[in-house]
């Protein structure tokens, strides 16, 4: 039988450093993901003028606060719904 104060034997191990750094890798990736994909598209809406919102129907303030308020799903919809757009009316413009 084992004591009290001794820890179970599948906590005895221990961790790779490989595995500790594909970690932290990660993580970071991760976390310039969601804070670098909302800052793109808040930045790519105010550089589009407002009369190019106009032309694809949509509200330029409403997709520069989306993300700022989901930053994802605003950042996902943004990219998804609306970028798109403005390439297919460049096209046709030109």
């Amino acid at each position: 039988m084992s004591s009290a104060n001794e820890e179970p034997r599948w906590l005895n191990f221990v961790v790779p450093t490989w595995v500790h750094t594909m970690s932290i890798i990660l993580v970071t990736l991760a976390a310039v993901i969601v804070a670098g994909l909302p800052l793109f598209c808040i930045v790519d809406a105010t550089k589009r003028t407002s009369q190019a919102f106009s032309l694809i129907d949509s509200n330029k303030t409403l997709w520069i606060v989306l993300p700022l308020v989901f930053p994802f799903l605003g950042a996902a919809a943004y990219l998804i719904a609306i970028r798109p757009r403005f390439e297919h009316v460049h096209r046709r413009d030109a």
